[in-house]
């Protein structure tokens, strides 16, 4: 039997680290993308992706929130949705990772927006195998399908 507070304190680190990562993208990146100059860079159509992953950076943490304090996260479907948003994460910060490469070639005026992104990136790598463990140890015997 697993403790019921480590495993809602495993999903509250993952979604503070989320909801970190979209303050990051929003605060710091979004503006200096915007302000990019270097040839071939292309705000317009990074501008809302950055936007999209904020989002879905929210919408996970609200889920994993949600998971963490809801009684009776026994059955099979919040197992699922767990794994599902850990998938999601890992797959963002995969993409944060390569836009924080493309921003290390703009050059050195882009460095700090770089640093940002491999950053959240790395939190959204934390956060998503939080969430993969917390799955192992939701309380409860998980109940058939």
């Amino acid at each position: 039997m697993t403790n019921p507070i480590r495993f809602r304190r495993i999903l509250i680190i993952s979604c503070v680290l989320l909801v970190g990562v979209a303050l990051v993208l929003a605060v710091e990146v979004i503006p200096a993308v915007k302000t990019d100059h270097f040839r071939g860079a292309t705000p317009q159509r990074s501008v809302p992706a950055l936007w999209f992953m904020i989002a879905v950076n929210l919408l996970a943490s609200a889920a994993l929130a949600r998971t963490a304090f809801l009684e009776g996260h026994a059955g099979w479907g919040w197992r699922i949705l767990t794994w599902a948003v850990a998938a999601v994460v890992l797959l963002f910060a995969l993409a944060l990772a390569d836009g924080g490469h493309a921003c290390f070639r703009h050059g050195p005026e882009m460095l700090q927006t770089s640093v940002c992104m491999f950053f959240g990136a790395s939190c959204d790598v934390i956060a998503g195998t939080l969430a993969v463990i917390a799955a192992f140890l939701q309380p409860g015997e998980p109940k058939a399908i």
